[in-house]
């Protein structure tokens, strides 16, 4: 697999890398001059909270900088010009998210609606819409330029929104994200799409540097603003991959992005069930399910510290399943199909059991 990708430059990823420690680094050493704004409203009172101290959200910020940086860096401008855009266009929806980080307290929908603004841009900016998904029936009504192009926005601002949601435990979202980078990395190495592979393993190696101070003890947190603007780059990059690539699965793209997408329909699904809104925020995620279950079984409740990495661990060696499927689905768009409902049914039905044995065994 690794054999694919040597053609690029380890050196520019090292100094990706490298740049995201310092400047992440630079931030905890100042942590005391900027905490009471950059951790405000954020210090363990969420419903969803499972860290008590304030601890500073701007790893959004970090990522920023580091994809600035590697923008300077290039010289070719197919390059330059596509990161450009993916910048550009998740400008609204980074600057909601830093709101909601420094405790404007921007509100779930608005944040969505921004990532919807951010997926508008970024189609009218690269001028490409999903225009098939193959499956046949529903690829006629994509013919219709207007109903592709809202299509695509619900897309990508779902998915944007999707790594918002599981942006829950230390380095879960990192996690998560940098392995579907990965994937698209590999299917683009498949395809023999340079440039693709380029831009996914860049991405990779800016979101690493955060990683390193994110997990396992969490003195740096994604925050709003970096888990939606995450969401909207890989997002494109893998609506991006299909357009430059037809021959690659629809299907299988969204197989990389299995977890988050599950997580998104998984908790729109039981909060409906449940008679609650969409948009309220519970503590009945996949991973909150796993850390607490970690907890009763065998740490104990005291234990948040030791279980929140180890639970993320548990949880993103699941979401990495999905991806190592890829391989065999790059242009076999029902396989992908098949392998993508199976794993959704696979993980309800696993939620559905740890929820009963936590339950049964805290008794």
């Amino acid at each position: 697999m690794f054999s694919k990708f040597n053609h690029v430059e380890t050196i520019d990823l090292l100094y990706l890398f490298l740049l995201g420690i310092f400047v992440s680094a630079i931030i905890l050493v100042t942590k005391k001059y900027h905490v009471r704004f950059t951790a405000k409203g954020h210090e363990g009172l969420s419903v969803q909270s499972s860290h008590k101290l304030a601890t500073p959200r701007i790893g959004g910020i970090v990522i920023l900088i580091v994809f600035g940086f590697g923008v300077l860096m290039t010289d070719e401008y197919e390059l330059y010009s596509y990161v450009i855009v993916m910048g550009v266009s998740a400008l609204p929806v980074f600057i909601g998210g830093l709101g909601e980080d420094i405790g404007l307290n921007v509100r779930p929908l608005f944040r969505l609606i921004l990532s919807f603004v951010s997926a508008v841009a970024a189609g009218l900016l690269f001028k490409i819409w999903i225009v098939h998904t193959g499956i046949y029936a529903f690829d006629f009504f994509l013919t219709v330029p207007v109903l592709a192009a809202l299509f695509t926005i619900f897309i990508s601002g779902a998915l944007c929104h999707s790594i918002n949601l599981i942006d829950g435990l230390h380095g879960l979202a990192l996690g998560v994200s940098a392995i579907i980078l990965l994937g698209l990395a590999f299917i683009s190495a498949n395809v023999g799409d340079a440039l693709m592979v380029k831009i996914c393993l860049g991405g990779a190696a800016c979101i690493s540097g955060v990683l390193i101070f994110n997990f396992p003890f969490g003195k740096l947190f994604l925050g709003d603003a970096g888990a939606y603007t995450i969401g909207h780059v890989i997002t494109w990059i893998g609506i991006i991959l299909l357009s430059r690539n037809p021959s690659v699965a629809p299907f299988s793209i969204l197989l990389v992005f299995f977890w988050p997408v599950f997580e998104m329909t998984f908790s729109i699904l039981r909060r409906l069930l449940r008679g609650k809104s969409v948009s309220m925020p519970d503590r009945l995620h996949f991973h909150q399910i796993v850390m607490r279950g970690m907890e009763i079984l065998w740490l104990g409740r005291h234990r948040r510290n030791i279980a929140n990495p180890l639970a993320s661990l548990v949880v993103i060696y699941l979401s990495s399943i999905p991806v190592f499927l890829v391989e065999s689905t790059i242009d076999a768009n029902w396989a992908a199909f098949c392998f993508f409902i199976f794993f959704f049914v696979f993980f309800f039905l696993l939620y559905e059991f740890f929820k009963w044995f936590f339950i049964n065994a805290s008794r």
